[in-house]
């Protein structure tokens, strides 16, 4: 099985259900944008990257 990962981007991440959306691909690291209308909307869905080896 290939581990292949997935550039998505989500609209309406801000809501309740584009949150949970976002966290379902980010848990398996895949790479995700997400849309919102405002930068409070912004301020919800923020997550902190892995780090993948870079200082």
């Amino acid at each position: 099985m290939t581990d292949t990962k997935l550039s998505i981007v989500i609209t309406g991440a801000d809501t309740e259900l584009g949150q949970e959306t976002v966290r379902q691909f980010v848990a398996p690291g895949h790479k995700v944008t997400g849309l919102t209308q405002d930068k409070d909307g912004a301020a919800t869905v923020r997550f902190p990257r892995r780090n993948r080896g870079r200082n």
